[in-house]
Protein backbone atom coordinates (compact mmCIF):
# COMPACT_ATOMS: atom_id res chain seq x y z
CA UNK A 1 0.00 0.00 0.00
CA UNK A 2 1.15 3.32 -1.07
CA UNK A 3 1.51 6.52 1.76
CA UNK A 4 0.03 9.57 0.70
CA UNK A 5 2.34 12.18 0.68
CA UNK A 6 3.27 14.15 3.76
CA UNK A 7 1.94 15.80 5.97
CA UNK A 8 -1.69 14.60 4.99
CA UNK A 9 -3.68 12.26 7.04
CA UNK A 10 -6.04 10.76 4.88
CA UNK A 11 -8.53 8.72 7.35
CA UNK A 12 -11.47 8.77 5.30
CA UNK A 13 -13.98 11.96 5.39
CA UNK A 14 -14.87 11.09 9.18
CA UNK A 15 -14.18 13.33 12.43
CA UNK A 16 -12.48 11.43 15.08
CA UNK A 17 -12.03 12.70 18.76
CA UNK A 18 -11.01 11.92 22.10
CA UNK A 19 -12.95 8.87 23.22
CA UNK A 20 -13.55 7.52 20.06
CA UNK A 21 -12.05 4.01 19.38
CA UNK A 22 -12.17 1.51 16.88
CA UNK A 23 -9.84 0.92 13.29
CA UNK A 24 -10.57 4.06 12.16
CA UNK A 25 -8.59 5.68 15.19
CA UNK A 26 -5.87 2.54 14.83
CA UNK A 27 -5.40 3.66 11.14
CA UNK A 28 -4.87 7.34 12.44
CA UNK A 29 -2.34 6.51 14.62
CA UNK A 30 -0.62 4.20 12.68
CA UNK A 31 0.00 7.25 10.12
CA UNK A 32 0.47 9.85 12.99
CA UNK A 33 3.20 7.48 13.59
CA UNK A 34 4.73 7.15 9.92
CA UNK A 35 4.78 11.28 10.07
CA UNK A 36 6.69 11.28 14.09
CA UNK A 37 3.41 12.51 15.74
CA UNK A 38 2.72 9.52 17.89
CA UNK A 39 5.13 7.47 19.78
CA UNK A 40 2.70 5.50 21.93
CA UNK A 41 0.94 1.92 21.59
CA UNK A 42 -0.80 2.13 18.92
CA UNK A 43 -4.49 1.18 20.77
CA UNK A 44 -7.54 1.79 18.33
CA UNK A 45 -8.19 4.13 21.24
CA UNK A 46 -8.44 7.80 20.99
CA UNK A 47 -6.87 9.11 24.54
CA UNK A 48 -4.96 11.77 25.48
CA UNK A 49 -1.43 10.68 23.84
CA UNK A 50 -3.81 10.36 20.36
CA UNK A 51 -5.18 13.71 21.08
CA UNK A 52 -1.95 15.55 21.84
CA UNK A 53 -0.35 13.99 18.73
CA UNK A 54 -3.00 15.42 16.43
CA UNK A 55 -2.69 19.17 18.10
CA UNK A 56 1.14 19.10 17.36
CA UNK A 57 0.67 18.04 13.79
CA UNK A 58 -2.11 20.99 13.26
CA UNK A 59 0.12 22.97 14.89
CA UNK A 60 3.28 22.27 12.54
CA UNK A 61 0.84 22.35 10.01
CA UNK A 62 -0.67 25.89 10.64
CA UNK A 63 -3.91 24.54 11.48
CA UNK A 64 -6.27 25.63 14.30
CA UNK A 65 -5.01 23.14 17.43
CA UNK A 66 -8.15 21.36 18.50
CA UNK A 67 -7.20 17.73 18.84
CA UNK A 68 -9.78 16.89 16.92
CA UNK A 69 -9.29 14.91 13.43
CA UNK A 70 -11.42 16.50 11.33
CA UNK A 71 -11.44 17.20 7.52
CA UNK A 72 -9.60 20.29 7.84
CA UNK A 73 -6.89 18.23 9.51
CA UNK A 74 -7.16 15.58 7.54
Amino acid sequence: SSIPPSPAIVIHDITLKPGDEGSEVGKLQKRLAELGYFKAEQTGYYGEKTEESIKAFQKENNLRETGIANAETQ
